[in-house]
């Protein structure tokens, strides 16, 4: 079985909607409707701007829980699983993550 991913304040993703049949994820408020110029204010317009905006982006992400996407230490789960009956599946696990890779980049 998959390790499960970990959301904003350290709580598991809700994956029940894909158990269900759905292709479309409830959104993930937390996540979702954060505006990231509230939190990074620095505009990286110029190389002196690079530090500055480096430790609000990275402070950021920590406080997202988000920091594992950009380090490594969030590995890609596998795209496909097996059932108890050998059968392969799309991992749910692995399309949360494809999208929240998507999103930092």
């Amino acid at each position: 079985m998959s390790t499960p991913l970990i959301g904003s304040f350290g709580k598991p993703l809700e994956l029940s909607w894909l158990s269900q049949g759905s292709l479309t994820p409830p959104l993930q408020p937390s996540l979702f409707s954060i505006n990231i110029k509230n939190f990074v204010t620095t505009m990286l317009m110029k190389v002196k701007d690079f530090l500055p905006w480096r430790t609000q982006f990275m402070a950021f992400l920590v406080t997202q829980w988000l920091q594992g996407f950009i380090d490594g230490s969030i590995p890609t789960p596998p795209i496909y699983i097996l059932d108890n009956r050998s059968i392969q599946h799309l991992n749910p696990s692995y399309l949360v993550w494809l999208h929240l890779d998507k999103l930092l980049r």
